[in-house]
């Protein structure tokens, strides 16, 4: 996706519970050759509706190839494309079928320099014979979840998102947008005879096969040629260890192998898995595909318990958040509600209840047009267990829904629980594991299925939880929590406001549902994108007014709640 990204590595202060002799990381991402701004006017939030598209390339640290260049034989086949197209001051774009032409633009594949030296352009990871290496896999991307294999090699989990987890082998790995995986490997050089091993990763939940990003693990000693598919790069087919790309069931069984080593080593968060049910603020959360309750805003979006999310349009919401808890108090009066802002409703707004399993216009199905757009909170105070239980439902296609990856700012949660088909209270709480669940803050609800979390508010603040695949959150996946914003302190002498309209395109005023990352920055969650790490760690982020119209920055975090043109994503991980 547009704008920066990369990883800032924060390392734990207490002892870890394995051992390893040297790290890499690994930063998969995905590449396209048109901006946000762009996918978004051309079909995103119109009508007809247009899906974004198929990236051109998958990247690790920032290097692939594109799925455009399918002939590395020595030969420049797209070389003259691009020679015409400049000679004609033509527009190039990339394609995902080779060079062509036409009256008003000439497209070519996004290969760089050229498609002459494959090799170039593959990322490889060098390691030495006999050493043990950490892999701290992050997943940069804003739409793909993909699957890592590596031939030859096994993977030993050891990590979840600063989760110490009981240790488990696997030959591929899947990981959403957002989510972080540390893992061993040891570099035993399986065959002795080869020195370069195939390193790859696949599309999971769509039918991508020829998108595959292809890298090397080479070993430090190594005179070999790497061998590259000299033809029909892409659609050679890929190690047969990855995981089919349809195989919910074998995601699921990845998922429920991944417990918490020492839960008790988690401090407060731990009180979410001790108490009574009674005790729990619970939330059943209908995810559900739509069209716009407004009739002049056309296209789809996507909505939580009926109500599609929609970025504050006057003051960021934590000034609000801060100011009218310090006027009226925390919680505030009985039937009074920020301003501005739409509680979200314990369960989908609906006397009759419906079947999850029936298709969006069913009868009893939850239907297509969503009730309506608002800035949706959850309100809590400080010390309060909350659950919230996600419900995948059928697509406007006809699919079952894609996989959401959720993440929350501010907190981790403990995946308590997931199924297939429709959550049932009754049936399904009996079967949570409250004994040693994964402790994290991005899950994946699954494809027909249910996914539950509970945490312990703890950090008093504004904190975004929503989809991150990218287009879903432009579409209106999200909800803020919202935790004792009284206990923040004053901002008025502190925050900034950057308001700048000046650099606001037309589209951009238009769309203020369109793509946004919240800034964070304050002793549980630091920097930009994604934390984990110690407590006592502090980073300050700043950004330039011309990446972000509207932000507020403050001495201890920084929240931006705007249309930006250009992301700045940092990954921290521990």
């Amino acid at each position: 996706m547009d704008g920066i990204a990369g990883p800032l590595i924060v390392h734990s202060k207490t002892p870890e519970p394995f051992q390893y002799d040297e790290e890499q990381i690994l930063f998969l991402s995905e590449f396209y050759d048109t901006t946000t701004s762009i996918q978004l006017k051309a079909g995103l939030i119109n009508n007809p509706f247009e899906w974004i598209g198929i990236p051109n390339s998958l990247l690790l640290n920032g290097h692939g190839l594109s799925s455009a260049c399918i002939g590395f034989n020595g030969t420049q086949p797209y070389a003259n494309c691009v020679l015409e197209a400049q000679g004609k001051g033509k527009d190039i774009h990339s394609g995902l079928d080779g060079c062509k032409t036409s009256e008003d633009t000439i497209t070519w594949p996004t290969c760089l320099d050229s498609c002459i030296d494959a090799l170039k352009w593959t990322p490889s990871i060098m390691v030495k014979e006999g050493l043990t290496y950490r892999f701290r896999i992050i997943n940069g991307g804003g739409l793909i979840t993909q699957n890592l294999a590596i031939e030859d090699h096994i993977m030993t989990v050891v990590n979840v998102e600063m989760t110490n987890v009981v240790p488990f082998e696997t030959t591929n790995l899947t990981i959403a947008p957002g989510q972080r995986y540390d893992v061993l490997v040891k570099a035993d050089r399986p065959n002795s005879s080869v020195t370069n091993y195939k390193m790859e990763t696949t599309v999971m939940s769509r039918d991508y096969p020829k998108l595959i990003g292809r890298y090397i693990l080479s070993y430090a000693d190594s005179q070999d040629d790497v061998e590259l598919p000299s033809k029909d790069y892409h659609s050679h087919p890929p190690l047969d260890t990855h995981m089919a790309y349809d195989d919910t069931e074998g995601q699921m069984l990845f998922m429920n192998a991944l417990n918490t080593l020492n839960t008790s080593a988690y401090g407060t968060d731990i009180a979410a898995l001790q108490v009574n049910e009674s005790e729990i603020d619970k939330y059943v959360i209908t995810v559900q595909q739509g069209t716009h309750p407004n009739p002049k805003l056309t296209g789809l979006f996507w909505a939580m318990n009926n109500i599609t999310f929609k970025y504050p349009s006057q003051n960021p919401l934590i000034y609000t958040a801060v100011t009218e808890s310090q006027n009226l108090g925390w919680p505030l009066p009985d039937g009074v509600s920020l301003s501005g802002t739409i509680d979200l409703p314990h369960q989908i707004p609906n006397d009759t209840g419906f079947n999850f399993s029936l298709s969006m216009d069913a009868p009893g199905g939850p239907g297509y047009n969503i009730k309506e757009e608002g800035t949706t909170v959850v309100r809590l105070n400080q010390g309060d267990i909350a659950e919230f239980v996600f419900q995948n439902t059928i697509e406007k296609s006809g699919d079952h829904g894609d996989p959401h990856p959720y993440h929350l700012h501010g907190n981790d949660f403990w995946v308590v629980g997931r199924g297939n088909g429709d959550y049932n209270a009754t049936r399904d709480v009996p079967n949570y594991n409250l004994e040693n669940p994964v402790l994290r803050d991005t899950v994946v609800g699954l494809s027909g299925q249910w996914v539950a979390l509970r945490l312990k508010a703890n950090n008093p603040g504004v904190w975004f939880l929503h989809c991150h695949i990218e287009p879903h959150l432009a579409m209106g996946m999200g909800f803020v929590l919202i935790v004792s914003p009284e206990k923040i302190g004053s901002v008025d002498k502190n925050i900034q406001y950057c308001t700048g309209s000046s650099l606001q395109t037309n589209f951009q005023n238009e769309a203020i549902n369109a793509t946004v990352e919240a800034l964070e920055d304050n002793s549980s969650e630091q920097g930009a994108f994604l934390y984990e790490g110690d407590e006592s760690t502090t980073a300050n982020v700043t950004t330039d007014s011309s990446l972000s119209p509207k932000i507020m920055c403050l001495d201890l975090w920084c929240m931006a709640f705007a249309i930006i043109s250009s992301f700045m994503h940092i990954f921290f991980v521990y």
